[in-house]
């Protein structure tokens, strides 16, 4: 049992499952920033918040239980005995909610002026991207296992990677994540235009954003 790991997914299901855990006070939202450099120049800025990050880690095995819960059984508040019983079939298999890690960068005046997202896949687990400071590969698509996905968009411009990059994680605890990313791309032209020389850039990034939710293992870091 596991969900899908899209932008879309991050922004909403923490939000629709985990309604339980809400707090009351909006917690500080941190920040992040993506720069392209080379023969494409542009940037943005964004916020932190449950649109920004997501990650399972910060969840304590009975608050991921209820989570899963709670989408099998359509957030009904008696969840059926057939519905308990697979989801915990799904936990002993190592069932996931969002993964180890999920990133966003949306630019502060909106999607569609800046989007970079850092995404798991579906082959990942826990403990190949472990909660603790870090390194991990970047790659352009269909991640291997301590692999994550990155994908960029700026206005009516889409960056592809070219070669591996990297994320370096310098925090990741129930405080929050902080780190930066660094890769290699070229501005992506459909084959339907005129082709030209590649437009070959560098993505660099930095990224401080607080645990966005009052689960148990958050909670207990910010005391």
């Amino acid at each position: 049992m596991s969900l899908p790991r899209s932008s879309l997914a991050a922004v909403l299901l923490p939000s629709l499952f985990l309604a339980p855990l809400t707090a009351s006070a909006t917690p500080p939202e941190g920040a992040c920033e993506v720069k392209v450099e080379g023969a494409v120049k542009k940037s943005f800025s964004g916020k932190g918040g449950n649109m920004a990050v997501a990650s399972d880690h910060w969840y304590t095995k009975a608050e991921l239980r209820d989570a899963l819960l709670k989408i099998e059984a359509m957030g009904a508040a008696n969840p059926s005995e057939a519905a308990k019983a697979k989801v915990d079939k799904a936990m002993k298999e190592g069932a996931q909610m969002m993964g180890p890690l999920v990133l966003n960068c949306v630019s502060t005046e909106g999607m569609s002026k800046g989007n970079l997202n850092i995404l798991p896949g579906s082959r990942n687990s826990m403990e190949r991207i472990p909660f603790k400071p870090g390194k991990v590969r970047l790659v352009s698509d269909m991640p291997k296992p301590g692999e994550l996905s990155v994908k960029l968009a700026i206005g009516e411009d889409t960056f592809v990677l070219t070669r591996p990059g990297e994320l370096v994680l310098t925090r990741f605890d129930g405080s929050g994540i902080t780190g930066t990313f660094r890769y290699e791309a070229k501005k992506f032209v459909p084959i339907y235009e005129p082709q030209g020389p590649e437009q070959k850039v560098t993505v660099v990034g930095t990224f401080d954003f607080p645990c966005p939710y009052p689960s148990e293992i958050c909670r207990k870091a910010k005391r």
